[in-house]
């Protein structure tokens, strides 16, 4: 499982995103490390909660800033959001169970897989080809 995702050629050029989605991938990467590396219940839970936090602050901002400018994609984007919360609390719910070392690599990957895409593919097509004509640098 590759967890190294942190990387500047992710960033999109806003860099309100950009700031939260390097913080989101660091949290990621330290919550299933402790994971593979077997640190304890309580302290993944604690990370987890951390990056849920992170997630949904940036789910709000993404919103915001494409509601604000009008782009177009912006319901399709909200289904995108949709559909991460609802992997996120699945995921939660397996924490809950105590479930965290036995954790199936699918489960984990389709989690890093979730959130890596969702940066690649959806934020940096719509924020670098929509939103970038409208703003030069958000912070």
């Amino acid at each position: 499982m590759n967890t190294e995702y942190v990387n500047k050629s992710l960033d999109i050029g806003i860099d309100i995103i950009d700031e939260q989605h390097n913080k989101i991938l660091e949290t990621l990467q330290q919550f299933v490390s402790n994971i593979k590396n077997g640190i304890a219940v309580e302290k993944i839970k604690h990370e987890f909660r951390k990056l849920n936090i992170l997630v949904d602050e940036h789910l709000y901002t993404e919103e915001n800033l494409l509601k604000k400018y009008n782009c177009q994609d912006y319901e399709e984007h909200l289904k995108e959001h949709t559909m991460m919360n609802e992997k996120l609390i699945k995921f939660y719910d397996l924490l809950q169970l105590d479930f965290v070392s036995g954790f199936p690599e699918t489960i984990l990957n389709s989690l890093l897989d979730t959130i890596k895409n969702h940066v690649i593919e959806k934020d940096s097509i719509i924020f670098t080809y929509r939103l970038k004509k409208k703003l030069d640098r958000v912070v």
